[in-house]
């Protein structure tokens, strides 16, 4: 998609980088997602963590399971991770193309709302392959306060 004007574009690098599940019961869900994708945890501890690792179980991309106080009807359960070396960047970028700021996370990440109101989170590179897998885009250059 082109940009207009004469907007500064900067790259950087974007990927999906894990799925994240929400659940109530993690030590459940933890024991049905290992035994249904045949997989061991790779990290975390079910019975204690707040979230707990397949690691590269779904097709190359780590599987999350998060542990949440109760299901909630306002928001997606499951929800995808995007891996960026400029989260600033990319939020701008995704913002221009029609994403909506929902609230930051701390640590440079951010949780935004497609324009169907699916959430989504923009963090910084956590998985071990880094940057093996990435898309080089430009966006525009974010404002910074």
């Amino acid at each position: 998609m082109a940009m207009g004007g004469d907007r500064k574009q900067q790259r950087h690098r974007v990927r999906v980088a894990t799925v994240v599940i929400d659940v109530t019961d993690l030590e459940q869900a933890a024991a049905f997602w290992s035994a249904a994708l045949d997989t061991p945890l790779s990290a975390g501890d079910p019975a204690q963590d707040r979230y707990v690792s397949l690691g590269q179980a779904a097709g190359g991309l780590r599987l999350l399971l998060q542990r949440v106080p109760e299901p909630s009807r306002d928001k997606n359960a499951v929800h995808l991770d995007l891996e960026t070396d400029d989260p600033q960047a990319e939020v701008a970028r995704l913002t221009s193309l029609g994403a909506s700021r929902d609230r930051p996370l701390g640590h440079g990440a951010f949780m935004l709302q497609d324009p169907a109101g699916n959430r989504f989170c923009v963090i910084y590179p956590e998985t071990p392959d880094w940057p093996q897998g990435t898309k080089v885009v430009a966006g525009p250059t974010p404002t910074r306060p």
